[in-house]
C-alpha cells in the first residue's frame, strides 16, 4: 500500500462503538490510481467477523521516534581560553636497543576537568614523521593525571633497526574542545648495547603509578622498504 500526504477517509464496516467515516470528493482516491483496498488484519482477540484496519504511519515519523527514543550523548565543551598543563614529564631512558620497552611519565593538571586524550607523535631521522597516536583518558583523570605511557619499540614493519637511528618523541594533551597543552619532547636513539632505565625522579618515584595506555606506533626501517615494506605513514 502506498502512502499519500493529507487525510484519507475510508469507508468500512461499522464496528460497534466506532465512528462511520463518510467518503467525499476530496478524500476518495480514484480507482484508476491502482490503489488496493486498505491492508487489513484479523486479530485473534477480536470477534471473527470484526476487522482491524491497519494504517501505516510515515517512515519519517518512525525515524524521528527512534532518534528521540535513543537520544544523543556528547562531551561537554571546555571553556574558551583554558587548556591542560603538563607540569612534569620523564622518559625511562634516552638510548636503548631495538625492541626495548619505553615508559614516558607525565603529570598534568586541568582545573576545569576537561582533559580528554593524550597525543604522541614520532619523527625518525632518515624516514620522516609518524601520525599521532591517541590514548583516551578515563573520567577519573580529567582533572589531574599522573602515570605513564608504554611503548614497545618492536615493529612488525621492521625486523631490525640500524644502530644510531635517532627519534624525537613529542607528547601533549588535548581537552574536549581541542585545546592543546604545552608539549614535552624527548630524544631517543637506538644502540646495540644494553641500557638500564634511569632512576625515577619525584613525583614519579611513588609506587603503583597507573599505566595510562599503550603507544601504538610501528616504526619502519628505510633500508627494508620495497615491494613488501611500503611506506604507510607520511
Amino acid at each position: 500500500m502506498k502512502l499519500y500526504r493529507g487525510r484519507v477517509s475510508l469507508k468500512t464496516n461499522i464496528i460497534p462503538g466506532a465512528t462511520r467515516l463518510m467518503a467525499t470528493s476530496k478524500n476518495v482516491i480514484p480507482a484508476k490510481a491502482g490503489i488496493q483496498n486498505p491492508l487489513t488484519s484479523l486479530d485473534s482477540r477480536l470477534r471473527g467477523s470484526d476487522k482491524l484496519i491497519i494504517i501505516r504511519g510515515s517512515l519519517i515519523s518512525c525515524i524521528l521516534l527512534l532518534v528521540f527514543s535513543f537520544g544523543c550523548v556528547s562531551l561537554p565543551a571546555s571553556p574558551p581560553g583554558t587548556r591542560p598543563v603538563i607540569t612534569q614529564a620523564f622518559i625511562s631512558k634516552e638510548m636503548g636497543r631495538y625492541g626495548d620497552v619505553l615508559k614516558i611519565y607525565i603529570e598534568a593538571d586541568d582545573p576545569q576537568g576537561f582533559m580528554f586524550r593524550i597525543a604522541t607523535s614520532v619523527d625518525q631521522v632518515g624516514y620522516g614523521h609518524y601520525l599521532a597516536d591517541w590514548v583516551y583518558l578515563k573520567p577519573p583523570y580529567q582533572h589531574y593525571v599522573i602515570g605513564y605511557l608504554q611503548w614497545n619499540t618492536f615493529s612488525y614493519h621492521a625486523s631490525w633497526m640500524p644502530e644510531w637511528t635517532q627519534l624525537t618523541i613529542r607528547v601533549s594533551i588535548f581537552d574536549t574542545n581541542g585545546n592543546e597543552s604545552n608539549a614535552v619532547v624527548f630524544p631517543f636513539e637506538f644502540v646495540s648495547q644494553v641500557v638500564r632505565e634511569s632512576p625515577l625522579p619525584p613525583p614519579f618515584n611513588q609506587q603503583n603509578l597507573p599505566r595510562l595506555g599503550y603507544i601504538a606506533i610501528d616504526l619502519f626501517n628505510p633500508s627494508q622498504m620495497g615491494d613488501d615494506h611500503d611506506r604507510l605513514f607520511r
